[in-house]
């Protein structure tokens, strides 16, 4: 009876153990290109966002108005320019196949926090210099 569940022990344990590896393997190796394309997808979404400040003028009988004459509206396409970078970079530094480490992991995510942030800070900027 004891050596029927030292047998599953190590049955479960060693071939468990040894099988996990590949799998997670084969896992993050279908993951990669879903996640590339949808870190580079801001990249479009960034580039048109700028180039519609960077060519937008408003003219009426009060004068007329682009995006240069306000301090915001060059901190947005700024932002957008920043965030579009980040979008490549990560996109290319995703796609390489690496070891995925506790450190590495952090880093990426506050990064991301941080490109998720800087448009949303941008635009409320915007705002409260145009209330």
């Amino acid at each position: 009876m004891a050596e029927q569940k030292a047998a599953a022990v190590d049955g479960l344990g060693g071939a468990g153990a040894a099988d996990a590896a590949p799998a997670g393997e084969a896992a993050a190796a279908r993951v990669r290109p879903v996640e590339t394309l949808l870190r580079a997808a801001p990249l479009g979404l960034c580039v048109a966002a700028m180039t519609v400040m960077l060519r937008d003028q408003q003219s009426n009988e009060y004068g007329t108005v682009a995006y240069s004459d306000l301090g915001g509206f060059k901190y947005l396409v700024y932002a957008n320019g920043l965030c579009a970078a980040y979008s490549l970079v990560s996109a290319f530094y995703t796609a390489v196949p690496r070891p995925a480490t506790v450190s590495r992991s952090w880093v990426v995510f506050l990064l991301d926090q941080v490109r998720s942030c800087l448009p949303v800070s941008a635009l409320l900027t915007l705002f409260t210099r145009l209330w």
